[in-house]
């Protein structure tokens, strides 16, 4: 999702799909095919050697965000990038040494078309190409549960990338079938992110117990509603489990960015503290090494929680309505890895006593270690040499 005003804001990848429906049809052609023309032309420039781009959603996070924190520490070379949206504020987050530029800026623009490395978690430009010489690298926001790319029958256009990655030989294959990838494009290194989840449980002491719902209807970028649940029910579940909590007990409810619950719940149920988009708050990888145990539902948090080997839940009332669809071999892997929980009483339970299932997940997760960014790094030197 795009933070500006302008065209290039509207027809980004992570597009909000209302704003762009306004656009008459003819318009937003003619648009499309202009911007397409100006980023050909300057990609005819040369190429920007030694530079790298970034873009994520929400900005300046998740595994690109991982990533530019490990090459800005081992690569001295390069020079950083990032793109933005209107409303970021630059001081939220490290991002010394880095140039930040509007997503919807022509300097954006030409940053992207030229440089050597671009590194994104929800896809660039809608109208970009790719280039002889530059790698896209397809950091995607989490291994998938929920359809992706050509699971998914929604989805018409996929993002670029001539590299993806993985956490396991299973996902290898499903992201390289995901985004038409050959499988020898998508390397088996991890997720940059778990690199700084694996770091900051090494300090922590685990304090808290963490739940992480997915949203059944959303409010921002892609607008959509995946299961008939509605919102109502999670605050009568919440005051449910409150009430059967320990007193020695934290919960922390993080709120997905994009849920219709962000603006029906308030920052405190009783004792349970809820985090929604916008509010003050550590970083998910900061939240989930402080905690004891996690509860989600269909979300790729679980299995980057199964790099702690820590008690995981699931609680997923309406898993056979839920109409967003799972990917081929995950399901059966992705639950068996983790204790089902069906009602209050049991969500108590696992936040007052957390217990770990028998399966550790080991089909998910290859590597447990904070070494996924160089692996990637490395990998990718390959890849430049032999191009």
């Amino acid at each position: 999702r795009t933070g500006g005003k302008g065209t290039f804001a509207i027809l980004s990848q992570r597009t909000d799909l209302r704003r762009f429906a306004r656009m008459r049809g003819g318009l937003r052609d003619v648009v499309m095919v202009a911007l397409a023309i100006v980023y050909f032309a300057i990609t005819l420039l040369p190429l920007r050697r030694g530079t790298a781009v970034y873009s994520s959603f929400p900005d300046a996070a998740d595994n690109a965000y991982a990533m530019f924190l490990h090459l800005r520490g081992s690569v001295p070379h390069l020079h950083h990038t990032w793109i933005v949206g209107a409303g970021f504020a630059a001081g939220s987050r490290d991002l010394g040494g880095a140039t930040l530029l509007r997503r919807d800026s022509l300097r954006a623009l030409f940053a992207m078309a030229r440089a050597e490395w671009v590194f994104h978690t929800h896809g660039i430009y809608r109208f970009a190409r790719r280039r002889r010489g530059q790698t896209i690298v397809n950091l995607w926001h989490g291994m998938p549960l929920k359809a992706i790319g050509t699971y998914d029958p929604g989805v018409s256009r996929l993002p670029l990338g001539d590299v993806a990655i993985a956490t396991s030989p299973l996902f290898k294959t499903i992201m390289a079938r995901a985004f038409k990838l050959p499988e020898a494009q998508v390397v088996v290194c991890g997720q940059p992110r778990n690199d700084l989840m694996v770091r900051a449980a090494a300090a922590a002491v685990p304090d808290i117990a963490l739940c992480m719902p997915t949203y059944r209807q959303s409010i921002r970028g892609e607008i959509r509603r995946d299961s008939s649940l509605p919102p109502e029910a999670m605050k009568e579940l919440l005051m449910a489990v409150e009430a059967r909590l320990d007193p020695a007990v934290t919960l922390i409810l993080k709120l997905h960015p994009m849920d219709a619950l962000n603006s029906m719940l308030d920052d405190r149920l009783g004792r349970i503290r809820i985090l929604r988009s916008g509010d003050p708050q550590d970083s998910v990888e900061v939240l989930m090494a402080r905690s004891r145990c996690l509860v989600t539902d269909y979300s790729s948090a679980a299995i980057d929680y199964l790099s702690l080997g820590r008690p995981l839940g699931f609680y997923c009332p309406d898993r056979a309505e839920y109409t967003r669809g799972f990917v081929d071999g995950v399901e059966q892997p992705y639950f068996a890895s983790g204790i089902m929980l069906t009602d209050a009483d049991a969500l108590a339970r696992c936040f007052n006593r957390p217990s770990s299932a028998a399966d550790q997940g080991d089909v998910l997760m290859a590597e447990r270690d904070d070494r996924a960014a160089a692996r990637l790094w490395d990998y990718l030197q390959g890849v430049n040499a032999a191009r």
